[in-house]
């Protein structure tokens, strides 16, 4: 395919790009500086940005959530909490006013790298360096076997996927 620009800002960084499940869509986080983080996003095809929130955050991570209307976020310093929570940002609305909090549990504490399963019915995320699993369906959530201390993004693999000894 063909490279091009899609975002212009006179400084900052852009970071952490997603595609919306439609594929129509990207957001991205752009900071103007350090750690004020912003939510955007821009048509995957070229054309014109647009701001989700204003208000200066750390955001660890996020992930579309599977329906395309909105994110589910790792945000630190957020909304009142010092802590790092999972937060819906609903899209389009704007995220400094209408993002809530995803998860009402204790496991929502030092989050970081929510990723949903193929499917949309798991998210993964780490909570204080543990991995967990929230399903959307029963709202039952599962701490599963300690990684140890890492800092390594939660994965989903292939189905079919039988571990790295199958791999050639």
């Amino acid at each position: 395919g063909s490279k091009f620009r899609l975002t212009e800002f006179a400084a900052g960084s852009t970071i952490a790009p997603r595609w919306s499940p439609s594929g129509e869509v990207i957001a991205f986080v752009y900071a103007p500086t350090g750690n004020n983080h912003q939510f955007w996003t821009v048509p995957a095809s070229g054309g014109d940005s647009q701001q989700w929130s204003e208000t200066w955050t750390l955001v660890l991570a996020f992930d579309w959530l599977p329906d395309g209307r909105g994110l589910v976020a790792a945000i630190k310093d957020w909304q009142g909490n010092d802590d790092n929570r999972l937060y819906r940002v609903p899209l389009p609305g704007f995220a400094d006013t209408d993002a809530t909090l995803y998860l009402d549990h204790p496991a929502n504490t030092a989050v970081d790298y929510p990723r949903f399963s193929p499917d949309g019915r798991l998210l993964a995320f780490r909570s204080s360096y543990e991995a967990i699993l929230f399903d959307t369906e029963t709202g039952a959530v599962t701490e599963l076997p300690s990684l140890g201390y890492n800092n390594s993004p939660l994965v989903w693999g292939p189905s079919d996927f039988a571990g790295e000894s199958s791999c050639q």
